[in-house]
């Protein structure tokens, strides 16, 4: 006959492979509100979380990265920037490429860095894929795992590349699948013309970050270079890349709005650009002050804006192909308007 502290000690003994599932449980990462890209020229794209970060190259590729730390990391995967997971589609139209071909050349690639799991057949957007895991060793603590995966339809090769730190490619299992599902192939570019894909979309689509959200047409790309003593810098462009908004933020060393114009005025002649006239308006309910300019080479005008709040600068810099005048100016100082600064 058990005792009551026997039955206790049996009760825990049957409970321990529970408490124990349960701490080592993964993280649970749940399906939100998804939004979609799709390449102007190519036509292929994916839907991802919204509040990812998104890096497009237009005609190429789109790379998405569950957060801006993330897309440092990759970038430096030694770093200190928390890791996270990332999803590429793109295309390849190498003259007479084949499946196998493609394949054969990706697992070359891979096998530079990473060790390769064993190769999978699988369906990609309802055509016969190949999928290609693969596991690269970071340092002692941390490995990127991922996995690419490559489809062939009108002889283009559209790819979709996987990666995620450590645990993280199982703990975002659920989203990739979810992603998975909505690839779109790339396709001719002769299913445009030139004009067309050179226009500013009329549908726009909304970035929202850490210091600002803005509006800019959906057939732009956006990227964040590196720039020493600036919080962030992002550049805006579509298919003409000499049609491009600039936005600068960095500290304003208490200067007024009025002194940061006199300041740069004099390095944006040093720079090659004539200065036309100045004038004064309202971003983001503060006031601005801007400068029109016109390069001294080529058929390109440019207008820079400067603004201040608190004691952050706010430098707005747009050019564009002066004989589209016409088609980015508008444009321009709409995304401009629709600036919404956060403190």
């Amino acid at each position: 006959m058990k005792t009551p502290l026997m039955r206790v000690a049996c009760l825990f003994c049957f409970m321990i492979p529970f408490l124990f599932a349960s701490c080592i449980r993964k993280k649970e990462i749940k399906v939100g509100v998804f939004e979609s890209y799709q390449d102007p020229i190519y036509g292929f794209g994916i839907s991802f979380p919204t509040e990812w970060a998104k890096d497009p190259e237009t005609g190429k590729r789109i790379r998405v990265y569950s957060s801006l730390d993330a897309r440092d990391r990759f970038l430096d995967p030694l770093g200190s920037k928390p890791a996270g997971v990332s999803i590429e589609v793109g295309i390849d139209m190498s003259a007479g490429v084949t499946l196998e071909s493609y394949v054969d050349e990706m697992k070359k690639h891979l096998a530079e860095t990473s060790i390769l799991g064993e190769e999978e057949k699988m369906s990609l957007a309802g055509n016969d894929a190949i999928k290609i895991p693969y596991s690269m060793r970071v340092d002692s603590r941390n490995v990127i795992h991922g996995y690419k995966v490559a489809a062939l339809k009108e002889n283009l090769i559209t790819y979709v590349e996987v990666m995620g730190f450590n645990e993280l490619l199982d703990d975002y299992k659920v989203i990739f699948d979810t992603s998975l599902t909505t690839v779109r192939f790339g396709r001719s570019r002769a299913a445009k013309k030139k004009e067309d894909i050179s226009k500013p979309s009329e549908i726009f689509e909304t970035y929202r970050g850490k210091f600002f959200d803005i509006d800019y047409p959906a057939n732009f790309d956006f990227k964040f270079p590196q720039k020493p003593n600036t919080d962030l810098v992002m550049e805006l462009k579509g298919y003409r890349q000499d049609c491009v908004m600039r936005l600068e933020l960095s500290d304003a060393k208490n200067l007024t709005v009025e002194k940061v114009l006199e300041q740069n005025k004099s390095n944006l002649e040093k720079a090659g650009y004539r200065i036309k006239n100045t004038g004064t308006t309202t971003i983001s309910g503060n006031r601005a002050q801007f400068v029109n300019l016109s390069y001294l080479r080529g058929e390109v005008d440019s207008r820079a804006y400067f603004m201040v709040q608190g004691n952050r600068l706010y430098y707005i810099f747009l050019t564009w192909y002066r004989p589209q005048s016409n088609v980015y100016m508008p444009i321009f100082a709409k995304m401009v308007k629709s600036l919404k600064t956060k403190s």
